[in-house]
């Protein structure tokens, strides 16, 4: 319960400026017993020292590690709704985002498909 208060008073604490869904297009590879999900993206311009960027994972029914440029920054919980990891401090101007799910993927996969959630960077502005 302690928990959700300090979330709910660090989301109190930033005002998000954007929010960019990372759709299409999606790699999708066999990883051991799972399958890895990649994108790669640029860096979000106009982002200064007062800015966080949160990469946002929801809907997703399997477990898994996120990472971005190879940088591990949590783990997927599919009990949550929504999970969110910092990557401020992993951002490059080139990027490469890889979530290595717990689950394999679909046999039938279309070229570029999407994985089985919605991804989005969330652009935050630290109150003063």
């Amino acid at each position: 319960m302690r928990a959700k208060a300090l979330l709910s008073l660090q989301r109190k604490a930033t005002v998000t400026l954007h929010r960019i869904r990372l759709r299409r297009p999606w790699q999708c590879e066999p990883a051991g017993e799972g399958a890895c999900w990649r994108r790669r993206f640029h860096r979000p311009t106009g982002l200064g020292p007062d800015t966080q960027v949160w990469i946002v994972l929801g809907g997703f029914s399997a477990a898994g590690t996120m990472r971005l440029n190879g940088q591990a920054l949590g783990r997927l919980d599919p009990e949550r709704p929504e999970c969110r990891f910092d990557a401020t401090g992993a951002m490059c101007p080139e990027n490469e985002l890889a979530i290595d799910l717990d689950a394999p993927a679909p046999a039938a996969l279309p070229k570029g498909a999407d994985p089985p959630g919605e991804v989005a960077l969330e652009i935050d502005r630290k109150r003063g």
